[in-house]
């Protein structure tokens, strides 16, 4: 969380020209909300609230062997290309993967951008052993229901 605290005016504004400082008038505000250290503060407070409340977590414990590059099925929907799913393998995170090769990170979203998927894919340079377990962290609640 960042340390928000109220500034101070040390000096007003003003303009250079010709090596002379000119003061300015600085601009009216009007409003409900002041920028002050206080409202920043609990809106980061009720932003992180809301995230944390609405995070699910989910394990998955690897009972068989797989292929390097297999597609896994998790137990949690997220949504694709939104930046709410964080995956972990035994409390470590894996880092998705950025690149067209493959071998930049150690799994892929699948499913189209915005759409809805609960499932992975493991790089091609890597896999999942008897023993493994993946641990997810996904923000806000995702369904594939489509009756609604």
């Amino acid at each position: 969380m960042f340390n928000w605290e109220n500034g101070q005016i040390i000096e007003q504004a003003y303009v250079v020209i010709n090596n002379e400082k000119h003061y300015i008038v600085p601009a009216k505000y009007q409003g409900n909300t002041p920028m002050s250290a206080a409202n920043l503060k609990k809106m980061q407070q009720e932003l992180l609230k809301d995230t944390w409340l609405s995070s699910q977590k989910s394990r998955l414990d690897i009972t068989e062997d797989t292929e390097k590059g297999a597609i896994v099925t998790i137990p949690v929907y997220y949504k694709v290309g939104a930046n709410v799913l964080d995956v972990y393998l035994k409390r470590e995170r894996l880092i998705i993967c950025t690149g067209s090769d493959e071998t930049t990170g150690s799994y892929l979203e699948v499913g189209t951008a915005d759409s809805i998927s609960n499932q992975i894919k493991l790089t091609s340079d890597w896999k999942l052993e008897v023993g493994d377990y993946l641990e997810f962290v996904v923000r806000g609640e995702w369904s594939n229901d489509t009756s609604n």
